[in-house]
């Protein structure tokens, strides 16, 4: 899940990046970086009570 989360906020970085070059698409990267905003958050979630779990 740590690898997932990695590369959801790597998607999420190059997506900004393409956002701020191509103006034409920005509904279609806007929906897309919303996207992977929810995924990130999904998988911090996961990851977090994963690691909460293994302290006790």
């Amino acid at each position: 899940m740590n690898i997932a989360l990695r590369e959801a906020r790597e998607t999420n970085y190059w997506l900004r990046i393409i956002q701020r070059t191509q103006t034409g698409i920005a509904d279609t990267l806007n929906k897309l970086l919303q996207e992977s905003e929810e995924i990130m958050k999904i998988l911090g979630a996961i990851v977090s009570k994963a690691r909460g779990k293994r302290k006790n």
